[in-house]
């Protein structure tokens, strides 16, 4: 998702089964939306509790890693990697994406 205006987070590519193109997220609102107001990485595995977040993942995947995208200190956007079926990421790959 790419920051849109102020105060909104907007779909703007997906891979495979997805949020909908050009889904509008408040920031603040949801697991994006919290990352961007944050600018912290949040690894899901099975569960989001964080930042004030307690969101139980209730559809595939059950494995996800939600990252700020920032460029030169401007914040851009949001990056949500979802993992395959059976796969689980770690801390340390959050690490690897959040470099």
């Amino acid at each position: 998702q790419l920051l849109y205006g102020k105060d909104e987070l907007r779909t703007v590519k997906v891979a495979g089964e997805s949020a909908a193109l050009g889904a509008r997220i408040k920031i603040g609102d949801g697991i994006a939306g919290k990352v961007a107001e944050t600018l912290e990485a949040l690894l899901i595995n099975g569960q989001v509790e964080h930042q004030g977040i307690r969101q139980p993942v209730s559809v595939l995947p059950t494995s996800a890693m939600s990252v700020p995208l920032v460029n030169r200190g401007q914040f851009l956007g949001v990056l949500n990697i979802n993992a395959e079926s059976g796969r689980v990421y770690t801390e340390h790959a959050l690490r690897a994406f959040s470099l």
